[in-house]
């Protein structure tokens, strides 16, 4: 009862982005645990511990420690004896793989969660194809990751922004930060991580580089030192931009600590960054192993999704839309129905109800009742077109 007093409180520290007090509810979880006595239930808790342990030390940067915990999470997994919670020891193992900059092991580790999660539907099942989505791009699949990214139907606006980012889409990345409703104050930092990356894309790099800088002090308060180590590395690419030398002095140090942390990559650079910050670092003889690595995996990506042949989906409109729709009260579901009544408008299809039903495999009658909240929703009045809901969706703005 103990262990799961501290774990609620841990998971409650976690959404508010304190890692450090969460980390050490997490601590006194896993101590409490050790007179507990054995059986199912025990494990069943030690399980979800471990798996909080293996994210939150993710966040902070210890990625031999959270590899150790996700291991943990699996081996108690299998001993409680549940698919779903071995299906999410095994998205957890991905989860520390991607943090860690293993991408390769990451995208193998989620597309096995994926399948076992897939029955569930459940909100952890979207947020796999979404990891999944982010991995597979990282690593230069641009069209199965932008494929897997609608699919999961999930993510905050970074998130959306940064895959925007994956695909070259540094104009959809902005107005998708700019579309996206203020959040919580401890959730900012995240988006001000993209955003700046993105005023450096749009020509700022000296107002990119400065608010790199405040995220990554924000990030190191909240001890989420992967982030922030995320961050200084941006900064660095960008610094080299506006000063020769400016960065590249700082590439040896920045690659040398991933190393000690037991990191091997580039989770969450973009990367063309990635690949800079191996060549910038290979002269130093601490950092070239390392550095070598980082550059060969980011060279691949890059080859990889210039040469890959699917093209894209390609950005919707709808997408930039998504945040505020999600706000005036639409469905994953219902946003789901208005992007195929969009992908009927691009292939010049006309807006056939019965078609509609039989492309999202739903009856006539259920399609109507969606269609019904769809209107209500929009303020789209009943006598009107079914054509109307799609332009009503799109050009509805928030209210400032």
């Amino acid at each position: 009862m103990l262990a799961e007093l501290y774990l609620g409180n841990s998971t409650v520290l976690t959404a508010q982005n304190e890692i450090t007090n969460a980390l050490q509810s997490a601590r006194r979880a896993e101590d409490a645990l050790l007179t507990a006595p054995k059986g199912r239930s025990r494990d069943l808790v030690v399980t979800r511990v471990q798996r909080q342990l293996a994210h939150l030390l993710s966040h902070s940067g210890d990625y031999v420690d959270a590899t150790a915990a996700a291991e943990a999470t699996v081996r108690h997994a299998a001993r409680v004896g549940d698919p779903w919670e071995a299906a999410w020891a095994v998205y957890t193992t991905g989860f520390v793989d991607w943090a860690a900059g293993r991408i390769d092991q990451a995208v193998d580790q989620f597309t096995k969660a994926e399948v076992g999660l897939r029955a569930y539907g459940s909100s952890v099942w979207r947020y796999t194809c979404l990891c999944l989505a982010r991995a597979r791009m990282e690593r230069g699949e641009i069209a199965d990751g932008d494929r897997l990214a609608r699919q999961s139907a999930t993510g905050a606006a970074e998130d959306h922004a940064h895959l925007a980012l994956l695909r070259g889409e540094t104009d959809v990345a902005d107005r998708i930060l700019a579309r996206a409703p203020i959040g919580f104050p401890e959730d900012e930092q995240f988006r001000n991580n993209v955003r700046a990356i993105v005023r450096a894309e749009k020509g700022d790099p000296r107002g990119g580089v400065r608010m790199l800088d405040e995220a990554a002090k924000e990030f190191e308060a909240r001890g989420m030192a992967h982030w922030a180590l995320g961050a200084a590395v941006h900064a660095a690419y960008w610094r080299e931009s506006l000063v020769r030398g400016g960065g590249a002095s700082r590439a040896a140090g920045l690659v040398r600590d991933i190393g000690a942390r037991g990191g091997e990559g580039f989770a969450y650079y973009l990367p063309e960054v990635a690949s800079w910050l191996g060549r910038a670092a290979e002269r130093d003889p601490a950092a070239r192993e390392l550095a070598r690595k980082i550059s060969a995996h980011a060279d691949a990506a890059l080859r990889r999704a210039k040469s890959d042949s699917a093209a894209p989906v390609g950005s919707s409109a709808l997408d930039e839309a998504t945040f505020y729709l999600r706000t005036v009260g639409l469905t994953w579901r219902e946003l789901g129905i208005l992007r195929e009544m969009e992908l009927l408008s691009r292939e010049g299809k006309r807006l056939d109800r019965a078609a509609l039903a039989d492309r999202l495999n739903v009856s006539p009658n259920t399609l109507r009742v969606h269609l019904t909240r769809i209107r209500a929703k929009l303020d789209v009045g009943d006598k009107r077109g079914d054509e109307i809901l799609l332009s009503a969706a799109l050009t509805q703005r928030p209210v400032a």
